[in-house]
C-alpha cells in the first residue's frame, strides 16, 4: 500500500487533518445541538463517534488488511446514508461525504478516487431522495455534490504538486550524486595527467641528468686512480667534472622551467609559446613556424593545459620524426579554439599507438584535452609525418 495511505488514516498530514477535523467538527456540532433531547440523539451520537475512530484507524491495519482502505471507505458511507435516514432527516450529514472524498481522492490513483465519489454521490443521491423526497432531494443534492468536485479538485492538484516536487528532489539528489562521480572522475584523470607528466620527466632527468651525473662520477674515480702516477692528467679530468657539472645544472633548470612557465601566469599563452619556441631553437636548433589566428587572454588553468599539450607535441617531434622544424597553427574562433602541431618527419601507424601504456605522451595531451571537454586527433602514415589536431569547444566563453 503507498505510503501515503498511512499518512493520512492517520492524519498525519496537516491540510488533510485541518479540512476534515473542520468539516467534522461542523457537523458533528451541529448534530449534537440539533438531537439533544430528541429519540435518536444517543444513536447519532454513537455513529458520530464510529465515524470518527474509524477516521484515525491505526495505520497497522492497513498493512495487514490490503482491501482495508475500501472495507473503510464502504463503512463510512454506510454511517452517512443512516445518519440521513434517521429523523428529521438532517441533509448536513452530507457534508460528511466530503471528508471521505479527501481520504478517497488522497489515498488511490486519480481514476479510482474519482470513482470513490462517483459513489459517494450516487448513495447520496439515494439517500436524500428517500429521506427528503424527490423535490427536495434534488434541490439539496447539487450542494454537497459540488463540494465533494471542487474538494476532490483541490486535493488531487495538491497531490500532484507535492509528487512533483518529490520527483525534483529525487532529481536533485540524483544530480548532485552525478556531480560526485564526474568530481571524483575528473580527479582520477587529473591524477593520472600528473603520473603521465611525472613519468615523462623521470625519462628526461634519465636521458640527460642521470647520464651526465654517472660520466661525473666515472670521471672522478679515473682521476683518483692516475693522482698518483701522473697527477698532470688530473687536471683535464677536473675540468670534464665541471663542464659536466655546469651542463647537469644547465639541464636542472631547464626541466624545472618546464614545469610552470612563469611567462603563462604573466603574459599569457601566446607569449609563453614564443619563449618556449625560442629557448627551442636555441637549445635544439629547432625551428618552429608559429601561425596565430585571433588572440584571447584565457583562464590560466586552461592556458597552461593548452601550453602543456603544445610542449608534448614538440618533444615528440624532437626526439621521433627525424626533423628539426615543424608547424604549430593557434585558432581562435568566435567560440572554440583549435590547435594543429605537424612535422614532415617519418611518421608512424596510429593504429599500432596504444595511448595508455608506453606512449605515456600522446596520453598526457589526450587526457589534458579532455579535461578541458575537447577532443584531441592524430593522423600519421610512415613517411608522411604526423599531425596532431587538439579543437577546445566553447572554450572561449569561460
Amino acid at each position: 500500500m503507498p505510503k501515503r495511505d498511512s499518512k493520512l488514516l492517520n492524519l498525519k498530514n496537516p491540510i488533510a487533518s485541518v479540512a476534515f477535523f473542520l468539516l467534522f467538527a461542523s457537523v458533528a456540532g451541529r448534530g449534537i445541538f440539533d438531537f439533544s433531547g430528541q429519540e435518536y440523539r444517543y444513536i447519532v451520537f454513537i455513529l458520530l463517534f464510529v465515524f470518527l475512530a474509524l477516521s484515525i484507524t491505526p495505520p497497522l491495519i492497513i498493512s495487514k488488511i490490503r482491501l482495508y482502505l475500501d472495507i473503510y471507505l464502504s463503512l463510512q458511507s454506510i454511517l452517512i446514508v443512516v445518519l440521513l435516514l434517521l429523523p428529521p432527516n438532517e441533509d448536513y450529514f452530507s457534508i460528511l461525504y466530503v471528508c471521505l472524498t479527501i481520504q478517497a481522492v488522497s489515498y488511490f490513483s486519480i481514476r479510482k478516487g474519482f470513482v470513490w465519489i462517483a459513489i459517494f454521490s450516487l448513495l447520496l443521491f439515494v439517500a436524500l431522495m428517500y429521506a427528503k423526497g424527490p423535490k427536495a432531494g434534488a434541490l439539496f443534492f447539487p450542494v454537497p455534490l459540488a463540494g465533494s468536485l471542487i474538494t476532490g479538485l483541490y486535493v488531487m492538484a495538491a497531490r500532484k504538486a507535492e509528487e512533483e516536487k518529490n520527483r525534483s528532489q529525487a532529481l536533485l539528489g540524483e544530480l548532485q550524486s552525478a556531480y560526485k562521480k564526474l568530481e571524483e572522475y575528473t580527479k582520477q584523470a587529473e591524477e593520472f595527467a600528473a603520473a603521465g607528466e611525472r613519468n615523462r620527466l623521470a625519462r628526461e632527468l634519465h636521458d640527460s641528468v642521470t647520464q651526465k651525473l654517472f660520466s661525473m662520477t666515472l670521471t672522478a674515480e679515473a682521476a683518483r686512480m692516475i693522482y698518483e702516477k701522473k697527477p698532470e692528467r688530473v687536471v683535464p679530468l677536473l675540468e670534464r667534472i665541471q663542464e659536466l657539472a655546469r651542463d647537469s645544472l644547465t639541464e636542472m633548470r631547464a626541466l624545472l622551467k618546464k614545469l610552470r612557465p612563469k611567462t603563462i601566469t604573466q603574459d599569457g599563452l601566446v607569449p609563453a609559446l614564443k619563449q618556449h619556441i625560442k629557448e627551442r631553437q636555441d637549445k635544439d636548433g629547432f625551428n618552429v613556424n608559429l601561425t596565430i589566428e585571433g588572440d584571447r587572454i584565457l583562464p590560466a588553468g586552461i592556458e597552461e593545459a593548452l601550453f602543456r599539450i603544445i610542449q608534448e607535441a614538440l618533444n615528440n617531434v624532437v626526439k621521433h620524426s627525424g626533423v628539426d622544424s615543424a608547424n604549430i597553427t593557434l585558432r581562435f574562433g568566435e567560440d572554440a579554439l583549435s590547435i594543429c602541431i605537424e612535422d614532415q618527419g617519418r611518421g608512424f601507424h596510429v593504429s599500432e599507438v596504444d595511448k595508455g601504456s608506453s606512449h605515456l605522451g600522446l596520453s598526457s595531451m589526450n587526457e589534458r584535452a579532455k579535461l578541458l571537454g575537447g577532443t584531441f586527433t592524430i593522423e600519421s602514415e610512415p613517411g608522411y609525418g604526423t599531425r596532431i589536431y587538439v579543437e577546445i569547444p566553447k572554450v572561449l566563453k569561460v
